[in-house]
């Protein structure tokens, strides 16, 4: 398995392995999203439940308001101390069953993994091993794509590309579905706020000048969309310059939090 990995000292890793690495550790929690996944699941609960079992992690499942029988398996397979389900009563998206399993979360690294078997539960361990040795704030699994269409590879380069401007360093694979997380509100740290809020803000202040100096310059006055143009536009520079203090002060505490007791 592939993966990128963002540390708290703001420098990306590439690693290419398929080594199951041995991690014993009852601090991981694991998150599955799951929306109508009734003829997978039967194969893949029990893989993933004696994974879990033999490394005492927990398992989390969130039912995304599943029309077929995901959730009655699923609430035959969490009759068990350490798994949970949690249910949407509506249907909330991918994003949302992810938030909702990632906010019930007590342990300090949580993976996520996608319910359709695509992902292999041995893998989990390549991650968080390398996360614990490399005290990575978050690891991603970064897939091998076949070939595929123009319109899922055009989709693919503008997810990459509006990632690169809220997070300096490159992530192959940011829509993978397997990742590691260090501590959920760490992940604050990694994103450069000001590389989108700025050039916004830029941008809708440029706009109002260009529309309202002609205004301006016959003495006819500020036109209402001048004015809104550029109050949005300021909006969005106190944000950029707000943002970007509380992660650049996040990142400070991290790095404070990570110093060993005979280096501080």
């Amino acid at each position: 398995m592939a993966f990128d990995h963002l540390s708290e000292d703001g420098r990306l890793g590439k690693t290419t392995t398929r080594m199951n690495i041995p991690v014993d550790h009852p601090d991981l929690t694991i998150v599955i999203p799951v929306f109508n996944e009734a003829d997978v699941l039967p194969g893949f609960l029990p893989e993933l439940g004696a994974f879990a079992d033999n490394h005492g992690y927990q398992l989390i499942f969130v039912d995304d308001a599943s029309t077929d029988q995901s959730a009655s398996i699923l609430e035959a397979f969490c009759a068990h101390a350490s798994r949970t389900l949690l249910r949407h009563k509506v249907n909330r998206g991918y994003g949302g069953a992810l938030k909702t399993g990632i906010r019930a979360c007590r342990s300090a690294y949580v993976v996520t993994m996608d319910a359709d078997g695509q992902h292999r539960p041995e893998d989990v361990n390549v991650l968080f091993s390398f996360g614990l040795s490399r005290k990575a704030d978050m690891v991603v699994g970064r897939r091998h794509h076949p070939r595929s269409g123009l319109y899922r590879a055009i989709g693919r380069r503008l997810i990459r590309f509006l990632a690169g401007r809220l997070i300096k360093l490159p992530i192959e694979d940011l829509n993978s579905g397997m990742k590691l997380y260090r501590e959920i509100l760490n992940i604050v740290a990694m994103f450069n706020p000001g590389r989108i809020f700025l050039p916004i803000g830029t941008v809708f202040i440029g706009f109002g000048l260009a529309w309202g100096l002609p205004f301006i310059l016959r003495d006819e006055g500020v036109s209402v969309g001048t004015m809104l143009l550029l109050v949005f536009g300021l909006i969005f520079l106190l944000v950029a310059v707000v943002a970007e203090q509380v992660a650049q002060l996040r990142r400070g505490q991290i790095r404070d939090e990570d110093l060993d007791p005979d280096e501080s």
